[in-house]
């Protein structure tokens, strides 16, 4: 639930979903040219984002295939930004999503696997974190973990663990977390280039572009396995914070 627009204002009183005082963890390229954010009419850049592809054995046939997120306009039916240089309003961005009614999904290259929908809300703004966390519970595919990027005040989001089966993704298991858990995504891929994205000016070092790319790949993310249907997670517990706990995924519960 990361608000990612670039000229931001330095702080906001955030909503918590177990209502203690919960700060939203900003990136950290917000612009501290005053007289920029004062302008009545700041021109509004598109930033196209960061797109995650991941890849695995998804459906047990032994052979590799690749995840890839989309993010496109239902209106456009092509791939649409992610974040506004120079939108300094939390609603500004909301309203500017709604219009072009944003859809989140990921595909595969394997054609017998379907897609997989994240969401399709305005307030949905892609894929905040996905990873391939192995087989999980020993059935020969692997599962997968992600996060949905929400456009909010809040920091509290999900973890949600789904695995393709019987020819559809089921969801396993899902627990609650903090954003600020995850690491700051890059503003884009450097050698990524969809159909329906235009180049625009990113006013991001390549340098800083590389290092969170390290800082991502790094990242060893919310879940160990244990055993078979067994995992470690790292879920936000209402009394007592960030806590690990191990627990059993063949039970179908949620984490709250």
């Amino acid at each position: 639930m990361r608000y990612y627009l670039l000229q931001i204002i330095t702080f906001c009183i955030c909503c918590s979903c177990d209502d203690r005082m919960d700060i939203k963890k900003l990136p950290q390229i917000v612009t501290n040219d005053t007289t920029a954010r004062k302008t009545p009419k700041q021109k509004i850049t598109g930033i196209f984002g960061y797109r995650f592809i991941i890849y695995g054995d998804f459906n047990g046939d032994g052979k590799k295939d690749t995840l890839t997120e989309h993010f496109i306009s239902d209106l456009s039916k092509q791939e649409m930004n992610k974040y506004y240089d120079g939108m300094e309003d939390m609603g500004d961005a909301i309203d500017t999503n709604a219009k072009l009614q944003p859809i989140s999904f990921i595909t595969s290259s394997n054609l017998l696997i379907d897609t997989l929908h994240i969401g399709a809300d305005a307030q949905v703004d892609g894929i905040e974190y996905i990873k391939n966390e192995g087989d999980l519970n020993n059935d020969g595919t692997d599962e997968i973990a992600y996060v949905i990027n929400y456009l909010d005040w809040s920091s509290c989001n999900t973890c949600h663990i789904v695995t393709y089966k019987n020819n559809k993704w089921e969801e396993l298991y899902s627990f609650s977390i903090h954003d600020w858990q995850l690491p700051v995504l890059p503003l884009v891929n450097r050698s990524l280039r969809m159909k329906g994205f235009t180049d625009t000016v990113i006013k991001l070092s390549d340098t800083t572009t590389i290092e969170r790319e390290k800082e991502l790949m790094a990242y060893e993310g919310l879940i160990t396995k244990l055993g078979k249907n067994k995992i470690r997670i790292e879920v936000d517990d209402p009394e007592n914070g960030v806590v690990s706990r191990a627990v059993n995924i063949s039970k179908k519960r949620k984490e709250k």
